[in-house]
């Protein structure tokens, strides 16, 4: 399922943006058609991203799933957790971000995998600065809530 991080249509965050239709479509001064991510307070542009959330790089996404809702960029974003190579990881991993979303709601769901983004980035950029080889898959320990980058 999708997990939506942002509603602009109900989160106090976009009160500030007209729910008018009108502001979709703007004009400049010489009359040319500018078209855009328009500020409204409506949930017509979604951004939908789907992750292995045991794949470093797709890992990654997540701080940029961050970055659009705390600029407040007026699009409606979610995540679909899905399994991939590392079939193990990736269960526990959508385990426990399903979990925290069902008990402690999307905020909560989206700070815990933007975490383990930014662990696993640290990880990952420490062990390329000591001149090693870094495999692109995030290791999910449920026990200490830890992450790592596995070092090849």
């Amino acid at each position: 399922p999708v997990v939506y991080f942002n509603d602009l249509e109900t989160d106090t965050m976009y009160r500030d943006m007209s729910p008018s239709y009108a502001n979709a479509v703007r004009e400049t001064q010489g009359g040319e058609m500018i078209y855009s991510i328009p500020r409204i307070r409506r949930n017509i542009a979604n951004f939908i991203l789907v992750i292995d959330p045991a794949d470093y790089h797709q890992l990654k996404l997540a701080m940029f799933i961050e970055s659009i809702v705390a600029q407040r960029i007026p699009v409606r974003v979610g995540l679909i957790v899905m399994h991939g190579k590392n079939a193990s990881q990736s269960e526990l991993m959508m385990s426990a971000f399903h979990y925290i979303n069902n008990n402690e709601g999307s905020a909560e769901a989206l700070e815990f995998i933007s975490t383990a983004a930014r662990l696993a980035d640290e990880k990952f950029r420490t062990l390329q600065q000591q001149g090693k080889k870094a495999a692109a898959t995030v290791e999910f320990a449920p026990e200490d809530v830890s992450y790592c980058v596995q070092e090849t």
